[in-house]
């Protein structure tokens, strides 16, 4: 009983859960503040890509003003490339050279770059013309 009432007794204190303006400051706070997330130019990660068939290397680099570029490497050589100049996408490989992306492609590479976490903070969101919405909390296994 007393360990119950002293959990409940954290939880109380804890307070109300955020609304989604203070959900967004805590997410920029946790990043080291608004000014720090958006002094970031560029994203760049080295990524692995596991298939049944076959794995293979790549490195993704996304910048501030819309532009990605995905290069995969199989065995040290480079086998594809994606990416979006801002408005264009394109793909290349050494069968078909470069190709045009479609434009389900350059939306599908666009909403990449968007996605909050990698270069823009939530707090930036909606500027670029996103919505958010906090729909609550829900249990996972039984923690709220």
């Amino acid at each position: 009983m007393a360990a119950g009432l002293g959990l409940a007794a954290a939880i109380a204190a804890a307070g109300p859960a955020p609304d989604l303006d203070g959900l967004i400051a805590r997410h920029a706070e946790a990043r080291g503040g608004e000014a720090a997330i958006e002094a970031v130019p560029t994203f760049e990660c080295d990524i692995g890509i596991v298939e049944p068939t076959f794995e293979v290397d790549g490195t993704y680099v996304a910048t501030r003003d819309g532009r990605m570029r995905v290069d995969i490497r199989a065995d040290g050589q480079r086998v594809f490339t994606e990416a979006l100049d801002r408005e264009r996408a394109w793909t290349w490989s050494p069968n078909d050279g470069l190709r045009d992306g479609s434009t389900a492609g350059t939306a599908a590479l666009r909403h990449g770059i968007e996605l909050p976490f990698k270069l823009f903070g939530l707090h930036e969101i909606r500027d670029r013309g996103h919505r958010l919405e906090f729909v609550g909390r829900e249990v996972l296994d039984g923690t709220n």
